[in-house]
């Protein structure tokens, strides 16, 4: 049988991760054999790897999944396994667009062992999965407590968001040397951002995706669920220049001034569907 280690972040979104990831144990064992680890250290996901699983199975919301394709990326002279993903965070929004959108998806993706390299999102030296951010809303996902998430979930974004949709905001950006104004700007890698699907036409392939938010009601959020007045530049690259201001990748908080942007191939396959 295939080995199979099913690793943890247990200080991720919802508070029933152990129940989570002892079930996602139980199904599996059916078809693999499965070891189980708690990780809080990037030293301890390599000490796992180097047991030489054939899959790396990764129960966790969008930080703890970007956590592990940066270790992936950056590490040299280690030869990581096959990922796949179990979706237990918050939003979990970083696999949807490859059809893992919820814990019973998951694990029958995970079973059929349909496996691709994907094409993820670099900037400058580090790498998202599904999302670059700025400007309004972007800081939501790294400001809400881990204690709000794990108690009251999705609703701690978005009572935080509710805060920030009457405080008008416009932020300037360059990109690829042509000037904009907007609320905020996002580059998607996949379909889903703060639980809803934004990119229903994605694709696993190398061309960038920006959305550069019009003015509107609620700092132009409303654009992207009824009008659809948001330009959109499709590139391979991208290059952005801003001071001042706050982004995030994936939801974690990022920092810097200048971001050229693009897409690079995985080092190694994932389970998707």
């Amino acid at each position: 049988m295939e080995k199979v280690a099913l690793i943890f972040n247990f200080q991720s979104g919802k508070s029933n991760i152990i129940n989570k990831v002892l079930k996602a144990k139980r199904i599996l064992s059916k078809m693999f054999l499965v070891d189980v680890y708690s990780f809080n250290s990037d030293e301890k996901v390599l000490t796992i790897i180097k047991k030489e699983y054939d899959f790396l199975v990764v129960c966790g919301g969008d930080g703890t999944m970007h956590r592990i394709v940066n270790l992936m990326m950056k590490t040299e002279n280690v030869t990581f396994p096959t990922i796949g993903y179990i979706p237990t965070g918050t939003m979990s929004d970083c696999m949807k667009g490859y059809g893992i959108d919820s814990f019973k998806s998951a694990l029958k993706i995970i079973m059929n062992k349909h496996c691709d390299y994907l094409n993820i999102g670099k900037c400058n030296n580090d790498y998202f999965l599904y999302l670059f951010a700025s400007g309004t809303y972007s800081n939501i996902s790294y400001l809400t407590s881990r204690k709000s998430k794990k108690a009251f979930g999705k609703l701690s974004y978005y009572a935080l968001a509710f805060k920030e949709i009457f405080k008008k905001r416009m932020f300037d950006f360059c990109l690829n040397n042509i000037n904009y104004k907007s609320p905020f700007i996002m580059i998607l890698n996949g379909t889903h951002v703060g639980g809803f699907n934004i990119n229903k036409n994605f694709k696993n392939d190398s061309f960038l995706k920006c959305y550069i938010t019009s003015p509107g009601i609620f700092n132009g959020l409303l654009h992207y669920f009824f009008d659809k007045k948001n330009a959109i530049i499709e590139n391979e690259t991208i290059k952005i220049s801003q001071r001042h201001q706050q982004y995030c990748l994936d939801g974690e908080m990022y920092k810097g001034q200048v971001f050229d942007i693009k897409k690079v191939l995985s080092k190694v396959k994932f389970i998707i569907k």
